[in-house]
């Protein structure tokens, strides 16, 4: 039987298609609790924008916000029924980002990691489809 955190959660994660999302691993540290694991983290990258959900010891979350062709990330992750998170960083071409989140006064360090068994080739072209940059 299904409680109703995983009946919200399947719900919440019909609004990002499976077949266009990207499968990530991923942190937060905070003092007190240490680094915190996103779990079943999936993101989107679309014309600039970044869309995705997962959930973590907090709870539920979706991502939304903005990448630019230089790199830079901004993130609003948002606890379903609860507060917010600004994540602020950077993309370093390669599947990774990472940068500083902020509640209020509070802030730490955070990282994403785009997790793919696909070649070297195809994770190249996604990488530069994301940025809408290219290295020729």
């Amino acid at each position: 039987m299904r409680t109703n955190w995983q009946l919200l959660a399947s719900a919440e994660m019909k609004r990002v298609t499976m077949a266009d999302v990207m499968p990530c691993d991923g942190w937060w540290l905070e003092e007190g609790w240490g680094r915190q694991l996103m779990r079943d983290l999936r993101l989107k990258f679309e014309g600039g924008t970044i869309s995705g959900s997962g959930y973590d010891i907090i709870g539920l979350f979706t991502f939304a916000g903005t990448i630019s062709e230089q790199g830079y990330v901004v993130m609003v992750k948002r606890y379903v029924g609860q507060h917010t998170v600004d994540y602020i960083g950077q993309y370093d071409g390669e599947g990774l980002l990472w940068g500083e989140w902020h509640i209020g006064p509070l802030k730490d360090r955070w990282m994403i990691k785009f997790r793919s068994t696909k070649s070297s080739a195809a994770m190249q072209g996604e990488i530069e489809e994301i940025t809408g940059a290219s290295n020729s």
